[in-house]
């Protein structure tokens, strides 16, 4: 006997629900304001960036930036 599958429909609406209280546990880049999904983040000064913000605040292209 095989074994039975579950709805489709139930079976998104849980891992919805999983994947929305998981977003929730995780820190806010607070150059975005959107959760953190990356393995990694960027803790600065108690604040959190994440890498996208990070490079678009922070990198720099260092023959622009010298004069």
């Amino acid at each position: 006997m095989q074994g039975r599958r579950g709805d489709p429909d139930d079976d998104f609406v849980k891992w919805d629900l999983d994947y929305y209280r998981w977003l929730e546990t995780r820190p806010k880049c607070c150059a975005c304001d959107e959760p953190i999904q990356d393995e990694y983040g960027y803790k600065i000064i108690g604040e959190w960036y994440c890498e996208d913000c990070m490079n678009r605040e922070f990198r720099k292209y260092i023959e622009e930036e010298v004069d």
